[in-house]
């Protein structure tokens, strides 16, 4: 990328960190499949920040007019697109909440008549549901005790559901690696030391299967069952952030880059809650619940990321454009060139990483608080 101003400087000292952070993962699943297939899950929890890196480059790109062999769209786009902005979840201009809502149950169900419709003796199945057999819809990864990321998180962040082809998917896959690689260009080179599953805990992954009814009313009993498949996804996708600083610890060459996504997805996070808080919305929350978000909000954990500098900050790291920045004020031989200070009192990176992960450990002692015993729901992986 040829760089003609400080602020095109900036934008591309982030593409980069967010292009090394993509190919690591990629790097790191290609190199493992056939060797360890939790990693392959890995790679799904992750998508949504693939797909968010490789839509807001090539946005960027073409914004600025930097954009030239890549121009011509892919024949996955769409679903990129998609991918990308489903991390806005109920913070979405596009949808209502009741229509979002409605949309978690329907994709359910239908996965639910997939499954059925799929079985090696479907009209067997069939007779046996009459008469109250059960027949599991749901895949369920755990890491340790805590849902990373389930077949309807999936669905929902990468597009992806059980009834889509094989080939299908595994041609949006190689796009969508093809892409992110181009990007990089001869950069990528320079990365060949990462290895982003070093610490990957993958004795502490483990598939199961559930109905998803009986999952959901057990996760949230004091919510209808669309509101607890959304707290759901919410609560997979904290997991997901807090696994990623366990996986590449502060000391590690790539924990800069990570420091992205944790703190732009704790921030999205939160503002998926407020919008859920607000008066006049469709998210059926019980009063206690909501009571808890409000008490959760004033707390000195959270209080940070919630301010007009965070705001700011988040939008620089996600659209690459440093708007009213004062370029004379950055720190360019910082590999975050000094940002985090400039929105949050001279605090640098590594400080505000600390307050992304004491928000993270907040948010998930909430909704620990409205969890319920799960684990009888679950059951072995079927056939």
């Amino acid at each position: 990328m040829v760089v003609s101003s400080p602020s095109e400087e900036v934008a591309h000292r982030l593409i980069r960190s967010d292009l090394r952070f993509a190919m690591a993962v990629l790097g790191a699943v290609s190199a493992n499949r056939g060797r360890d297939e939790t990693s392959s899950w890995l790679a799904l929890s992750h998508l949504q920040f693939l797909s968010l890196v490789a839509y807001e480059v090539r946005h960027f790109m073409r914004r600025t007019a930097r954009e030239s062999i890549h121009a011509r769209a892919g024949a996955h786009e769409l679903a990129l697109a998609a991918s990308r902005h489903s991390t806005k979840l109920f913070n979405d201009t596009k949808k209502s909440q009741l229509e979002l809502l409605a949309e978690f149950v329907s994709a359910a169900a239908r996965d639910r008549n997939w499954y059925l419709d799929n079985n090696r003796a479907p009209r067997l199945v069939q007779s046996l549901l009459a008469l109250g057999l059960r027949v599991n819809d749901t895949s369920v990864v755990l890491y340790g005790e805590q849902i990373m990321c389930t077949s309807h998180s999936i669905r929902f962040h990468a597009g992806i559901s059980p009834q889509d082809e094989g080939a299908e998917t595994f041609d949006r896959a190689r796009e969508l690696a093809a892409s992110l690689r181009a990007l990089a260009g001869t950069e990528v080179d320079e990365w060949g030391g990462d290895d982003y599953l070093r610490e990957w805990p993958s004795r502490l992954i483990v598939v199961k299967d559930a109905q998803f009814r009986e999952l959901y009313a057990a996760l949230f009993p004091s919510t209808e069952l669309p509101e607890a498949i959304a707290l759901g996804i919410l609560k997979s996708d904290l997991v997901t952030l807090k696994l990623i600083r366990e996986m590449v610890p502060l000391s590690d060459p790539l924990a800069p880059t990570t420091f992205k996504f944790r703190f732009s997805g704790v921030w999205q996070v939160l503002e998926t809650l407020r919008s859920i808080l607000g008066p006049g919305g469709d998210f059926a929350l019980p009063e206690a619940m909501r009571k808890d978000l409000a008490a959760l909000f004033d707390g000195e954990s959270i209080k940070p990321m919630t301010t007009g500098g965070a705001r700011s900050l988040r939008n620089i790291l996600v659209h690459y454009g440093i708007g009213s920045v004062d370029v004379a004020k950055l720190i360019w031989n910082d590999p975050l060139i000094g940002l985090p200070e400039l929105h949050f009192d001279g605090a640098d990176w590594l400080a505000t990483d600390q307050i992304v992960g004491e928000a993270i450990i907040a948010l998930l002692a909430m909704f620990e608080g409205w969890t319920g015993p799960f684990h009888h729901t679950l059951e072995d992986l079927h056939e």
